[in-house]
């Protein structure tokens, strides 16, 4: 994706109230700053728990935590200035 391009990753009804969002910009660095962390596979973007993540053989990414309010449809901008 590039800049200002949408992305629907998430295809089906929302069935949980809270969603994780990770996001990095064209150099990897993360876009999104939060308390959150769970561990990733460096070759396949799959979530592998929250804890041990480097004695597991996993990188730790961070992840904001979203109230969806329950709906089952959600949009979110993500945008790297906070002034836009």
């Amino acid at each position: 994706m590039g800049t200002n391009q949408c992305a629907r990753v998430v295809r089906e009804v929302l069935k949980n109230r809270f969603i994780y969002i990770h996001a990095t910009d064209v150099f990897g660095q993360p876009v999104v700053e939060s308390p959150h962390s769970m561990c990733v596979d460096s070759n396949r973007f799959e979530i592998f728990g929250a804890s041990d993540c480097w004695q597991r053989g996993y990188r730790t990414a961070p992840f904001v935590e979203v109230d969806t309010k329950a709906v089952e449809r959600w949009t979110l901008f993500l945008s790297s200035n906070a002034n836009e």
